[in-house]
């Protein structure tokens, strides 16, 4: 929404998440459910713990990353880089 539209407005939610082939019903279950004002509390404190100084600052396992942050597929092979577990889940193989 902001790399294209330069805003923040919920008016460029739903066309944003089809164009990104995101469900956007999930998003908007996700934003109006009770867990997801915990997760920006998180985001928010932990932001503040790693002297964030820019967004997007996406970190793995602690370690600030670099790479594509402008579509899903850079944003999921960034995760999938980083990811150190013993099962890489099925979207890195893609």
């Amino acid at each position: 929404m902001e790399s294209e539209h330069h805003s923040k407005n919920i008016n460029f939610a739903k066309p944003c998440a089809e164009k990104a082939g995101i469900d956007y019903g999930q998003i908007e279950a996700c934003a109006s459910s009770e867990r997801s004002g915990k997760v920006m509390q998180y985001i928010a404190e932990q932001s503040t713990n790693a002297k964030v100084q820019y967004y997007p600052d996406i970190r793995v396992n602690g370690a600030e990353t670099q790479g594509d942050y402008t579509t899903v597929k850079g944003l999921v092979k960034i995760i999938c880089d980083g990811y150190n577990g013993d099962k890489k889940p099925a979207a890195c193989d893609e």
